[in-house]
């Protein structure tokens, strides 16, 4: 069985395990010694739009073909082609890039063929970027999307529902497991020291 765990814009080199001086990290701290540690892991890309779908296909994302998406004041995500229709007051906000329909199948679409029980429980909090629409849920028989989880401390909801998802397997059954915390991302804290960038 394969547990995987993403932490939206969690920064190595702000955890205790990589020795930065505040415990940051007691729980991984502690299993330090029975854990292997990649100290020389790299994302595919600056956004979890790249980072996530290359990651769950073993790819660089040149490997991809990428099509825009819009994301809207009203949350939703949406094709940029053929130009969506959009509700009353609903304008495009940004525009992402995530990969299309016919890219290589991710991880869990292989491991669910080999019998394995694929889940997922993904928080993107504010954003849509992981909802099933986007196609992010391919090969998962089980997907838990951010909206769906509620709660005072959403990272500890995710959790929860996690371990929900593996109640529910058999102890017999191997299973894949991908739990995405989006915990770090929010909220972002301006500093009167730090130099402002742009317009």
């Amino acid at each position: 069985s394969v547990l995987l765990v993403t932490v939206d814009t969690l920064r190595a080199d702000h955890m205790s395990l990589f020795g930065y001086p505040k415990q940051t990290s007691p729980a991984l701290d502690r299993r330090a010694s029975r854990l292997q540690i990649f100290e020389r892991a790299y994302s595919t890309g600056p956004w979890t739009s790249i980072a996530i779908p290359t990651l769950l296909r073993g790819v660089y994302a040149r490997r991809l073909r990428w099509e825009p998406y819009f994301e809207t004041n009203e949350g939703r995500m949406l094709r940029a082609q053929p130009p969506p229709k959009l509700m009353e007051k609903e304008q495009p906000l940004k525009v992402f890039m995530l990969p299309e329909e016919d890219s290589p199948p991710p991880l869990p679409w292989w491991l669910q063929r080999r019998g394995m029980v694929t889940m997922a429980v993904a928080d993107d909090r504010y954003s849509e970027l992981l909802d099933p629409s986007t196609g992010i849920a391919v090969g998962f028989d089980v997907f838990v999307e951010g909206d769906e989880v509620q709660g005072p401390d959403p990272d500890d909801a995710v959790v929860d529902r996690a371990i929900e998802a593996l109640e529910g397997v058999s102890d017999d059954e191997p299973w894949f497991l991908w739990v995405h915390l989006f915990g770090p991302h929010a909220p972002s804290t301006r500093h009167p020291s730090s130099p402002t960038f742009g317009v």
